[in-house]
């Protein structure tokens, strides 16, 4: 407990020393263990603490659970239990720090080795890197419950960074902080290293364990013949990749003698740098991907070219993180023998020195490896699987495309899209590594970049020499939120999935039907045949939609199946504006209804006397009824309580009335966990992790009221207070719908012109089919630059929902809502015109600053209210032609040194300031949120 220094008094306050040292020295003090420390001086016992502790706060972890299941004496207990385990063999103990904090971990005088390990050892102590060895000490403090373990580290040792907790402070070891923790922490540590472990795997090991699975499928193949029981199109897969290896080891012997080839000199260092089986486990898995999300349409050679060079990119940049390659990569190539041409490609050199990978010596990459694919690749048959072509795409242009032959499709299809599709970039087991620089921070092994540039240097460069503690700190806090996967929803989603249900968005799993193919006479009529070839493309263009959703869904459900029984985090970056989004793309908060259903909080808390209350309205808001007071919304629950524990207890048999809500999925979370709540008999205490949004009323206008102190379009948007929640949306909608029902009973002249008679006819056919939901998307968008044409999709994709639920001709609908939602998109602008003003003075005027800055032959920027810089990379569009070994490829090229696009700088600027705004305020809210020790997640 206390410390007791030699020549000072006994005290409860807190121990530090005054300067750092080099090595753990063990005389002079005693501290928890009886240990003996010199150099500590005492510091009397204050408030101090508080401000110390506020330097780093403490958000929960995976090590919590662990600390939190036993008591102190009972961590002391199993620490010493498992220290005397390897009291006797000092060889052990070092293996057993090692392997939690690597060769640093050991101070360097062997002869405090021995001490260090035996005795912090037994302590339930862990030793750490020789630099910061002595810079912890646990002590009761008062104020501080339990104690706090105190760090101190250069540059300042007189100020102290003050943990609150153990776990606190298990925390940070586990990520990799360094410190020595007496009494207590070495259970939680070895929890938080097994994580961190499975982590780092996940992030780096997954191309090591497809080779793997691979070579071992591949050994029961041909050995034991075990064909019955594997899939037919792994079993294709398998019998693919020797000659795949064959044939990119070949490439490779080329290579290393010289041997000329078409971009051998440009493509050879990277070839090279990679195994021929990683390579080919790169190339198939893009391949097989790529076309099994295309479908019937294929795959573009010039995209699939991207994807299989940004695998080989990945696996260059994990060699660089493992400090296998670095900045003379090119040398120690040669000097390893993988290289031994001396003639290499400059842009070759740089690339992979640098890491800047240009889009031609990506699409030059990939067309090699591409072309080894297609021609290793058979059928059952021995016939190619793939075929290129380079179809016709509008009458000037032709465009590359590969796509598997008809029975490879069909086995494709057939095939369980979980087998082959994988996501990039996974949740986190673990708390992000903070971010600490633009490019340092998020994944603990991966490289990830704080804001999304697509390789601007003007933005990269300005990232460099901004101070961005105030954005890292925010994305921080958004990082250090955890997740649970919740099982419930999940069991029923993958049920639903498997009866083939269409519940929510999950999408049907039978394609539409083709036409009936045309008679002899009709095959005849010229426009009969192209009105037949026009609607089997619609459906072959809605089956691979539907198919690209399958494949979608298939992933988010294997992903939340893959962490289904871990507490699980998700890194955050920005766009170039500052908005942040998580880096897993495929499963997230901020995704579909199924990706938020299945997602809840990690950590429970008790309801209390209001959280009832509010779960209910989140119901009501999940389902649609939102926007009645919030008194009205919990009363809609309660009005449905009967169907809601039929939900919750009968999700799929009974009436499925939560199936029936615009979000169904979370509905469907929110009624089981209030069945749970009322179920227990006391509510208040009920502890529930189920999220309840809040969100803004149309956000960027809300941002144009308050620019413009705009107190009537604030009133409209809730940035003043009411009874009910002001709706802009039902706003706007009222207008249209007023000018809709006025056109369409006019009778018009006799003389209308033909316009007229369009827009008259355009308004009967709509005329009671307008609602709130049909306006909405474009009122939301039209203060983020959308354009008409954007607005007449907006408004067309809702009108054919809507005629879809009429007696019209299926084949009619498109055609007739096209007209509909010319017409019904021009009415909504005006009338966002008339009720916006304000906001539309602001839009042109900021439009007009872009034009002038445009004008001078330089990108519109800004620093937002965090210090983020932000540099529109509107360019020029420059066309650059590839030659490569498959095909000509022709790049679009948009790099820093072209002219800037003064049309896309103008237009674009009001709604990329008013998001960096947005995101502006929504990160300072997470800090906030953090600061007074809530939650906050960003939708």
């Amino acid at each position: 407990g206390s410390a007791d220094v030699a020549g000072a008094d006994r005290c409860p306050g807190v121990m530090r020393r005054a300067r750092p040292s080099p090595a753990l020295s063990l005389s002079g003090l005693r501290g928890h263990g009886g240990q003996r420390l010199s150099g500590w001086r005492r510091v009397p016992p204050s408030d101090s603490w508080r401000r110390h502790s506020t330097t780093m706060p403490p958000p929960p972890s995976p090590a919590a659970h662990a600390l939190a299941s036993l008591s102190r004496d009972e961590r002391e207990a199993a620490v010493r239990r498992q220290a005397a385990g390897l009291e006797d063999s000092p060889e052990d103990q070092r293996s057993a720090l090692m392997s939690l904090w690597g060769e640093d971990a050991l101070v360097s005088d062997p002869q405090v080795h021995d001490h260090v390990l035996k005795g912090a050892t037994r302590q339930g102590g862990a030793v750490t890197p020789s630099s910061l060895a002595d810079h912890f000490e646990f002590t009761d403090t008062p104020g501080l419950q339990g104690g706090a373990y105190i760090q101190q580290a250069p540059p300042d040792p007189h100020q102290p960074t003050v943990f609150s907790s153990e776990e606190e402070l298990a925390r940070r070891q586990g990520l990799g902080a360094t410190g020595v923790a007496i009494g207590g922490a070495s259970a939680a540590c070895s929890a938080m290293a097994e994580l961190i472990a499975r982590q780092e795997h996940i992030e780096t090991q997954t191309l090591d364990d497809a080779v793997e699975n691979y070579r071992q499928l591949l050994s029961d193949l041909t050995r034991m013949g075990r064909t019955t029981s594997m899939r037919p199109v792994k079993r294709q897969l398998v019998k693919w990749m020797d000659p795949l290896i064959a044939a990119i080891e070949a490439e490779q012997d080329a290579i290393r003698s010289g041997d000329k080839g078409t971009d051998r000199q440009i493509c050879g260092p990277f070839l090279v740098a990679v195994k021929a089986d990683k390579l080919a486990v790169i190339t198939m898995h893009s391949v097989v991907n790529s076309t099994l999300l295309g479908g019937e349409q294929g795959a573009r050679v010039t995209a699939l070219c991207s994807m299989i060079a940004e695998g080989v990119q990945a696996e260059v940049n994990l060699a660089s993180m493992k400090d296998q390659f670095g900045k003379g990569i090119i040398d120690r190539l040669h000097a390893s023998g993988a290289l031994t041409t001396r003639k290499v490609n400059q842009r070759a050199r740089k690339a992979l020195e640098e890491g800047d990978w240009g889009n031609d010596i990506k699409v030059k990459l990939g067309a090699t490896l591409l072309k080894i694919m297609l021609e290793t690749a058979t059928d059952n048959n021995g016939e190619p699987a793939f075929t290129h072509d380079t179809p016709q795409l509008n009458y000037t242009q032709r465009v590359g495309i590969v796509k598997p032959t008809p029975s490879m499709l069909e086995m494709l299809m057939e095939s369980e899209p979980s087998e082959f599709l994988r996501a990039r970039s996974l949740p986190m087991l673990v708390e992000p590594r903070p971010w600490q620089r633009w490019d340092k921070g998020g994944y603990l092994k991966l490289r990830t970049k704080m804001m999304r540039t697509q390789s601007a240097r003007s933005q990269t460069e300005a990232l460099k020499h901004s101070p961005l503690d105030r954005m890292y700190e925010g994305l921080n806090a958004l990082g250090k939120l955890q997740w649970r996967i919740n099982n419930d929803v999940l069991e029923v989603a993958e049920e639903a999935w498997k009866r083939q249900l269409t519940v929510g968005d999950l999408p049907a799993q039978t394609n539409h039907e083709r036409p009936a193919p045309l008679g002899a006479a009709d095959a005849e009529d010229s426009d009969k045949r192209r009105d037949y070839h026009f609607k089997c493309k619609k459906v072959d263009t809605r089956n691979a939609n539907l198919h690209s959703l399958r494949c979608d869904t298939m992933l988010k459900l294997g992903i939340a199946k893959q962490f289904k029984d871990d507490v699980i985090y998700f890194p955050y970056n920005v766009d170039f504006r500052g908005r942040a989004y998580p880096i897993p793309p495929n499963l997230n908060h901020l995704g579909s209804d199924l990706c938020r259903g299945v997602l809840h909080f990690a950590k429970k808390k008790p309801l209390g006397p209001t959280g009832l209350y509010w779960m209910k309205v989140q119901l009501a808001n999940l389902y649609g009824y939102d926007k009645a007071s919030f008194d009205g919304r919990a009363a809609f629950t309660d009005e449905h309580v009967e169907q809601i524990y039929d939900s919750a207890r009968r999700p799929l048999e009974g009436d499925q009335w939560w199936a029936r809500g615009e979000n169904p999925w979370q509905v469907l979370a929110v009624c089981q966990d209030l069945v749970r709540a009322l179920e227990s008999g006391d509510p208040e205490a009920y502890c529930s992790s189920q999220p309840v949004h809040m969100d803004g009323s149309c956000n960027g206008l809300q941002h144009y009221a308050a620019l413009g102190r705009d107190a009537a379009g604030g009133e409209q948007v809730n940035l003043s207070p009411g009874e009910k929640p002001g709706d802009v949306y039902s706003g706007v909608c009222a207008i249209v719908v007023a000018k809709v029902a006025q056109e369409a009973a006019k009778t018009l002249p006799e003389d209308a012109t033909e316009a007229q008679i369009k827009e008259n006819l355009n308004a009967k056919l709509v005329d009671g089919l307008i609602d709130r939901k049909v306006v909405k998307q474009t009122v939301m968008t039209s203060v983020y630059g959308v354009t008409f044409i954007g607005a007449r999709k907006q408004i067309q994709a809702r009108l054919e929902e809507k005629l879809a639920e009429t007696d019209m001709d299926p084949d009619d609908i498109e055609g007739a809502a096209y007209g509909a939602g010319h017409y019904v998109a021009r009415i909504t602008m005006d009338a966002l015109t008339e009720l916006f003003t304000g906001a539309r003075d602001i839009m042109e005027w900021l439009a007009e600053c872009a034009r002038l800055v445009a004008k001078e032959g330089q990108p519109v920027s800004w620093v937002t209210p965090l210090g983020l810089p932000v540099i529109q990379p509107y360019r020029a569009m420059h066309k650059a032609t590839v030659k490569t070994v498959m095909q000509v490829i022709q790049l679009v090229d948009d790099c820093d040194e072209l002219s800037v696009n003064a049309q896309r700088q103008r237009s674009a600027f009001p709604p990329n300031f008013v998001h960096s705004l947005d995101s502006t305020h929504m990160l300072l809210t997470a800090m906030r949120m953090q600061n007074l020790g809530g939650l906050c997640c960003h939708s």
